[in-house]
């Protein structure tokens, strides 16, 4: 069950902040939707940047659909209900996992439920296939332990594994919480598109399979550098 956005603005937003992309011959017919727009963005980067690749069929992208969905919390419940998780607890573990490997552990376990129940419920409404981008918490909470405990260690990273666990289709995912900076729209999207497709390149030519992780786009004022860590 896909949320509603205003696909329109975003279809524009793609339009104007990539214009090397469509223009001419280089617009694809049926490209009104985001979907379109984003895969033929994608596919002309990659051809433009590694035309050799793509010579006797080589290269095949195939990228996932992508759907527009409201931001996420750790999980779907209210604000009042996702709050009955003591703060304390939780800035304690911080404040002690450094030296305190009881701590630490303890706070990578509350990491992992807290991914699963997100995947659960995300499953449960039909959307977790599909899912690009998870905003945990709102911005307005940057200041809230409850919604910025993930900048700890790799406890991003930790949260993301176990959600592409429970894909049938892994793919890459962008982690962002209350106090992580906003890029521009559909910037950390790409990216995941972008990784995944640079894996399929790596595959091709090596036979390896990267592992699929948490992803944010390299910004650089309002234009993204299109590369990612």
């Amino acid at each position: 069950m896909a949320e509603h956005h205003a696909e329109a603005e975003y279809a524009r937003l793609i339009r104007t902040s990539f214009p090397e992309y469509f223009h001419g011959q280089n617009t694809p017919k049926k490209a009104q939707s985001v979907n379109d727009l984003l895969g033929h963005l994608i596919e002309t980067h990659h051809k433009l940047k590694h035309p050799e690749l793509y010579q006797g069929g080589q290269v095949s992208l195939a990228l996932h659909p992508y759907q527009l969905f409201l931001p996420q919390n750790g999980n779907q419940k209210s604000k009042k209900q996702a709050n009955t998780v003591s703060l304390d607890p939780i800035k304690h573990l911080v404040e002690q996992a450094d030296t305190d490997p009881t701590a630490k552990q303890a706070l990578i376990q509350f990491t992992k439920r807290e991914a699963q129940m997100y995947a659960d419920e995300n499953a449960a409404r039909g959307i977790l296939e599909n899912t690009r981008f998870i905003q945990y918490g709102p911005r307005s909470e940057a200041e809230n332990i409850r919604y910025t405990y993930l900048n700890y260690g790799n406890l991003k990273d930790v949260f993301i594994y176990e959600v592409i666990l429970r894909l049938k289709n892994e793919h890459n995912i962008c982690l962002k919480n209350a106090s992580d900076k906003a890029s521009p729209a559909f910037v950390d999207i790409g990216a995941t598109f972008l990784a995944d497709a640079w894996m399929w390149i790596y595959h091709k030519r090596t036979g390896l399979r990267a592992a699929y992780k948490n992803i944010c786009a390299k910004t650089k004022g309002f234009r993204s550098e299109i590369t990612t860590y």
